[in-house]
Parts: structure tokens; C-alpha cells; sequence
């Protein structure tokens, strides 16, 4: 019975974790909210969000809970670019996806108490409910832009041009 409570609680925090990234409108707040939803559920000492930027050898730290704690930036790194680093029992890290490739991790340390498989399942889809929602803030923001321009080209363009630029694009 101790699995089914414990299998029902993941999925209310999965549940409850997709409706406040809904809201999300800044990839950083989406990420800062996950790290702190996810550091209350699974309660472990210490816990971060790692970014690897393009043409960087080593990973950043964009938010760590508690702040000021020393991570590994190797095993972030190595993660992120799938080498399959080792992982300690008592470190649990989960993929962060972003623009259709690996992007990031957020990952979670309890000292003297290890994770389990269904740990590392749930962070796994911590992560996937995560990449989502920065993919929709992403392509809210591509949205925007684009009809900011195109609100931009109508505004500069004549009537009758206007008319036949319809036209050809209904031909």
C-alpha cells in the first residue's frame, strides 16, 4: 500500500507542478519554480539547475537551493552532454531540453540517503513537464515577435498594396 500513496503523491506533484508552470511567461522563473517545487517534494539537502551554453566547456549553475553550495560542475557538464557520468546513490539528476536539444539538468543531493529507481523516474519526469513548458515559452515568445513584426509591415504598407498581397497569398 506504502508504493500506491507514494506513486499517488508523484503524480498530485507532477499534476501540480504543470499548473504552476502554466502560468510561466520567463524561462528563468519556469526553472526557479521547478527547482523549488521539486527541492520541497523530494526534500533533499541541497539542489541546483545547471545551463550548458553553446561553445562553453563547462556548465553554469543558474540557481542552486541552498545558495552558495559547491557542485560538481564535471558531472553537470558530462550529463548534459550525455558521457554518462558517475552518479552517486545519493544524487539524483534529471535532463533539462530546450530549442530541440540537450540544454540542461536540475539536480538534487541528499547525503546518507540514496534515491531509487522510481526517484529517478520522477525526476525524469519532473524534466520532461519542465522542457515542455520552456518550449511553450519559447514559442509564445517566437509568436509575439512575429506578430509584432507583421503588425509592423501592415502598418507601413498601402491599401491597395495591401490587397494584392491577400490576393496572392489566398492564390
Amino acid at each position: 500500500m506504502l508504493q500506491v500513496q507514494r506513486e499517488l503523491a508523484a503524480l498530485k506533484f507532477i499534476d501540480d507542478l504543470s499548473a504552476h508552470l502554466k502560468d510561466a511567461r520567463e524561462p528563468h522563473k519556469a526553472l526557479r519554480q521547478a527547482l523549488r517545487d521539486t527541492h520541497n517534494f523530494f526534500q533533499p539537502a541541497v539542489g541546483c539547475v545547471a545551463t550548458l551554453r553553446p561553445g562553453h566547456q563547462t556548465a553554469d549553475l543558474l540557481f542552486t537551493l541552498p545558495k552558495r553550495r559547491d557542485w560538481d560542475l564535471d558531472i553537470l557538464t558530462r550529463y548534459i552532454r550525455h558521457t554518462d557520468p558517475p552518479v552517486q546513490r545519493d544524487m539524483v539528476i534529471g535532463p533539462v531540453r530546450r530549442r530541440g536539444g540537450a540544454w540542461g539538468a536540475i539536480a538534487f543531493v541528499r547525503p546518507g540517503h540514496s534515491f531509487d529507481r522510481d526517484d529517478r523516474r520522477l525526476i525524469r519526469r519532473i524534466t520532461d513537464v519542465l522542457s515542455d513548458a520552456l518550449n511553450r515559452i519559447d514559442r509564445d515568445r517566437l509568436l509575439g515577435v512575429r506578430d509584432r513584426i507583421d503588425r509592423k509591415v501592415m502598418e507601413q504598407i498601402h491599401p491597395k498594396d495591401l490587397f494584392y498581397q491577400i490576393l496572392d497569398g489566398i492564390r
